[in-house]
Formats: C-alpha cells, structure tokens, sequence
C-alpha cells in the first residue's frame, strides 16, 4: 500500500504491508500518527514470546496463514487439504 501527492518526491510506503518489512533498512519518518491506535508506542514494553513458545506442537500444525500473495492465485482462499 502506498500513497504518492502530485508534486511530491517521496512515495509513502506502508511499511506493514510488505512482503519482507525486515529488509527496509532505514526509515526517515512516521506519518500519519494521529491515527495510531494509543497503546502502539508502549508495545515494547510488554514481555515477549514467539509462537513456538506459546502453542504445543500439535497447535503448531494446525496454524495456517490467510493471507492473500501478492500473485495472481487461480483460487482464493485456498481449498483445505485433507491429511
């Protein structure tokens, strides 16, 4: 996602939106801030975990992700598949 203003030289990138945001290196500023839901900036504070550390194996497996490439897909959102 992204807006561009006729007139400006910069493309504003919506940095959530991208397929590997950890290869942005750097960013030059935040807009549209006023939007921000409140708690987003005290975010680093709260303890942490990943997935793995929160879910059995089992939980694990049955995870799936939906959300849509940005490829053309003949069908969406996929058929499940039986195991």
């Amino acid at each position: 996602m992204f807006m561009f203003e006729a007139g400006d030289a910069f493309v504003d990138l919506a940095v959530g939106t991208m397929d590997n945001p950890n290869a942005i290196q750097t960013l030059q500023s935040q807009i549209g801030i006023e939007s921000r839901v409140h708690w987003f900036s005290t975010l680093h504070n709260l303890p942490e975990a990943t997935t793995g550390q929160t879910r059995q194996p089992d939980e694990l497996a049955k995870l799936r992700t939906w959300q849509h490439p940005d490829y053309d897909t003949e069908v969406w959102p996929p058929k499940p598949t039986k195991k």
